[in-house]
């Protein structure tokens, strides 16, 4: 099943979630304006990725699926692979 995707200022990052009945993450990370996180919901997955706007502020894209969510995971898991494999880096320096 393909993910469906859209943009979510901060600010109503609370009221989107209570809605949605978005759960407690899954996992997350450590973000420079924003932190990231996946978390289940009645029926699929949501993955909530930091979006750079401009130095001063970024969104969230948020990415999400209905059952197993396959293809959510898939990115997450993979996005989280080049994020480790970049603070590596940095830390290394």
């Amino acid at each position: 099943m393909k993910c469906r995707h859209l943009y979510l200022d901060p600010s109503r990052l609370q009221e989107f979630c209570e809605k949605n009945q978005i759960g407690e993450q899954i996992d997350s990370f450590e973000g420079t304006l924003l932190d990231g996180f996946i978390a289940a919901f009645p029926g699929g997955y949501a993955a909530f990725y930091p979006h750079y706007l401009n130095e001063w502020s970024s969104d969230y894209y948020v990415e999400y699926g209905y059952g197993d969510a396959r293809n959510v995971w898939y990115n997450w898991n993979k996005f989280m692979e080049q994020y480790n494999a970049e603070n590596e880096t940095d830390e290394a320096i």
